[in-house]
């Protein structure tokens, strides 16, 4: 009969940490598509802005991480 614990050697080693770093890679790219896809279609901007704009965006949540 169990006492409430667990042997933690039956858990995968570090798989919470990077589901986590998955899910915020995934959220940059969604957020840096979903800005680029603004700056196009409803801020008139050409794709050379839209990228370099799309660059410091990544840049900024990279560095909100640290």
């Amino acid at each position: 009969m169990s006492d409430g614990n667990f042997n933690t050697q039956l858990l995968s080693h570090g798989g919470f940490a990077s589901g986590v770093r998955a899910g915020e890679a995934r959220m940059k790219q969604r957020a840096t598509a979903a800005f680029f896809d603004v700056l196009i279609n409803d801020c008139g901007f050409c794709e050379d802005d839209a990228r370099t704009l799309c660059a410091k965006l990544k840049a900024c949540l990279d560095k909100g991480r640290q």
